[in-house]
């Protein structure tokens, strides 16, 4: 999958962060999920993808710097996992040292789907949400990778109430965002306002990398 790709070699590369990127996964009804295959549309040429990446190059004036930022509310606690290849599905890991199998040790620690794993990459926390973990084995809806250890997250209550504070943090104006379905659905957005935020609901944003339950931000500074 482009999406895998992207992920895995995102991680790996430093010169991913040469250049602001930022974006989205396409995705489907979520009835559909499963049965649909995400596609992007090509809007010069109206084909349609369901292995690429469609990317549109700006350029600003030069006084212009475009910032990428994050929301993530979630936090990080307890033992560090640690995999042995970048995967979507996994069955064992290291847990504080020791092989364990993966789906056991959610359960012993009575996690939930609303719970993704968190690394830090570069003093960021990113997530790593879980599609689902069943027949003793975890599947992710990005990969995890060798290369980072994670923690799972905190439970999380008071969703709005911790957005909010961390959104009035932003003081520039943003000129582009995008929300997390993970955090629309976990969160029961439906009919909920989260402050004055308006924008994509999307599969996956794109800060630099892809990220899971998280929103992600641009805004332009003036030099």
């Amino acid at each position: 999958m482009c999406l895998n790709r992207y992920s895995l070699v995102g991680r790996e590369s430093k010169d991913v962060f040469k250049s602001p990127i930022i974006g989205w996964t396409s995705g489907v009804l979520l009835e559909k999920v499963g049965k649909k295959v995400l596609k992007v549309i090509d809007g010069n040429t109206g084909k349609f993808y369901d292995n690429q990446a469609l990317i549109m190059h700006c350029d600003l004036p030069s006084n212009i710097t475009p910032v990428l930022g994050i929301i993530n509310i979630q936090e990080p606690e307890g033992s560090y996992l640690e995999f042995g290849k970048g995967a979507t599905e996994v069955k064992e890991c290291i847990i504080d040292g020791k092989k364990q199998n993966i789906y056991d040790y959610f359960k012993s620690e009575g996690m939930g789907l609303d719970q993704p794993l968190i690394n830090d990459v570069n003093g960021s926390s990113l997530n790593t949400s879980i599609l689902d973990d069943e027949a003793k084995t975890a599947k992710f809806y990005v990969p995890v990778s060798p290369d980072y250890k994670y923690q799972i997250s905190k439970p999380l209550s008071d969703y709005e109430e911790k957005f909010e504070k961390k959104y009035k943090t932003i003081k520039k104006q943003i000129h582009f965002r995008c929300n997390c379905i993970l955090n629309y659905l976990f969160a029961k957005l439906e009919g909920e306002k989260t402050g004055d935020v308006t924008g994509f609901i999307t599969f996956g944003e794109i800060a630099y990398l892809i990220l899971n339950q998280t929103m992600a931000y641009l805004t332009l500074e003036k030099d």
